[in-house]
């Protein structure tokens, strides 16, 4: 069965996503967002396959820009998105590892990577998702994230 919609937030727009799967048709998005009042940013959603069908959740931030990026080269195109990917962990069909792009200081980017697990449990999914490098914190919603930054 295909299948086709549109992920969206009325304040945002998301571009340059990336997408993986596992066998038990977890689907995991992720991409960068920014709007009026949002920096780039870094966000994921996941889809649970049930009966040939996948639903979404709402789109979550992961990551929050914290300025704005403007850095055309002088071509007069801002560009922005060339490191995008997610994919399924090889040793842990719950696994997955996504890494994105963020605004993380004025005109700079740095390179997010960020371990997403899907957990089963009875009737729902959650999904946990962690940062890599420096210091741990425990977030709300099930996540812990480390900061990583690459300037």
């Amino acid at each position: 069965m295909r299948q086709s919609g549109v992920i969206a937030n009325p304040a945002l727009s998301f571009y340059y996503g990336s997408i993986a799967v596992n066998q038990f048709g977890n689907v995991i998005i992720a991409f960068s967002g920014s709007g009026p009042s949002q920096f780039v940013s870094i966000y994921a959603v996941e889809g649970v396959t049930t009966n040939g069908a996948t639903t979404f959740g709402d789109p979550v931030l992961l990551k929050a820009g914290v300025s704005d990026y403007e850095v055309t080269f002088g071509s007069g195109r801002n560009r922005w998105g060339d490191y995008s990917a997610t994919m399924l962990d090889p040793s842990d069909p719950y696994r997955f590892w996504t890494i994105q792009e963020w605004a993380s200081g004025t005109d700079i980017w740095s390179t997010q990577i960020i371990e997403l697990n899907v957990v089963p449990e009875p009737a729902t999914v959650l999904l946990f998702g962690t940062a890599m490098a420096g210091l741990g914190l425990s977030v709300r919603w099930r996540r812990r994230r480390r900061d990583a930054q690459r300037h």
